[in-house]
């Protein structure tokens, strides 16, 4: 699923963790990524009636301070509130009252997906090869092997 969103990023994602303890430790592995580690965390909890289950992702980042959750669903709340929620931890239980809404909801289940890497585009595909006037079907790039005799060259043969 992750692929069709952002196919160019390569992703691992955790086993699905559903008990208390195996939530704890997925959360306790989060916090000892390495600075600059991003991604996300899929979450299934309770609605707020508590009569339904939902589910909800929540980007994180890892900083030199600690672990992230960068909040959204934000509608009603001030700003140093959102200051508040943004700060960094390296407390996994602490981590864990905020994706239940500050103690409010019952989480079933957590899955984290993180970022180790992006695929670029091949260079054919994003180098213009015989066509410098940006114009045109292969403006995005010509699809053949690059060269140092076309690229950024126009088809009379003039290089730009």
């Amino acid at each position: 699923m992750i692929s069709m969103f952002l196919p160019d990023y390569l992703w691992i994602s955790s086993a699905t963790a559903s008990t208390q303890q195996d939530m704890l430790r997925t959360l306790r592995d989060l916090v000892n990524l390495a600075p600059g580690t991003i991604g996300f965390l899929l979450i299934s909890r309770a609605n707020a009636a508590g009569t339904d289950r939902i589910a909800h992702v929540q980007p994180f980042v890892m900083t030199h301070q600690g672990f992230v959750l960068i909040i959204t669903n934000t509608l009603g709340i001030s700003f140093e509130r959102y200051r508040t929620l943004l700060s960094p931890t390296t407390n996994s239980a602490r981590l864990l009252y905020y994706l239940s809404v500050e103690g409010r909801r019952n989480i079933y289940a957590i899955t984290t997906f993180q970022m180790v890497g992006f695929n670029a585009p091949p260079l054919s595909v994003s180098m213009s090869q015989r066509n410098c006037t940006g114009e045109g079907e292969r403006r995005r790039g010509s699809g053949e092997f690059p060269n140092t005799t076309t690229i950024n060259q126009c088809g009379s043969g003039r290089c730009m």
